[in-house]
């Protein structure tokens, strides 16, 4: 996505919006003739960022869901998808474009942070500590490499601009 992406009147989709500080800022830069449909599968999640919004932010609806299930959310009518260091996490990429496509107004645009596969090492060994708990959600890992990132987005004809991944 293009530095410019997020203006001033637009409708930004923050996917897994966590405690809602980046949601707050992107509320920020849409201003308030523009609105935030911020989305996490975690309902604790939910409930803390709605907390700590400030109330001057009236721009911003949360929502409990998965990327890959928008259905409260009206075709064509996102401007910016954005999704910091969640996309990892999304186990059926295919579904999550698919639904985001279907939002995405002609020319929106999609801003995904998210770790390659090298990542995933370090995971197991952070997880191995904390038991099968911690094993369930590494299961859910499952980044993409560039060509996989390529290939997504080409099977739904989402246009590629630009990709950068960091490999830790």
């Amino acid at each position: 996505a293009r530095r410019d992406a997020l203006r001033e009147g637009h409708t930004i989709l923050d996917i897994g919006c966590g405690t809602g500080g980046l949601t707050c800022e992107l509320a920020r830069r849409a201003g308030s003739s523009g609105r935030v449909i911020a989305i996490d599968p975690d309902r604790d999640r939910i409930e803390l960022a709605l907390g700590q919004t400030p109330a001057s932010l009236t721009n911003i609806a949360y929502h409990q869901a998965f990327v890959e299930q928008l259905p409260f959310v009206e075709p064509q009518s996102v401007d910016f998808a954005y999704s910091n260091y969640v996309f990892h996490w999304v186990v059926d990429k295919d579904a999550a474009l698919q639904a985001l496509r279907r939002c995405l107004r002609p020319g929106g645009q999609i801003g995904v942070e998210c770790c390659e596969i090298a990542l995933a090492p370090v995971l197991e060994e952070v997880t191995a500590l904390n038991g099968e708990s911690g094993q369930r959600l590494l299961a859910r890992f499952q980044s993409l490499d560039l060509a996989g990132w390529k290939a997504a987005m080409a099977r739904h004809n989402i246009a590629l601009e630009e990709i950068n991944l960091l490999d830790l």
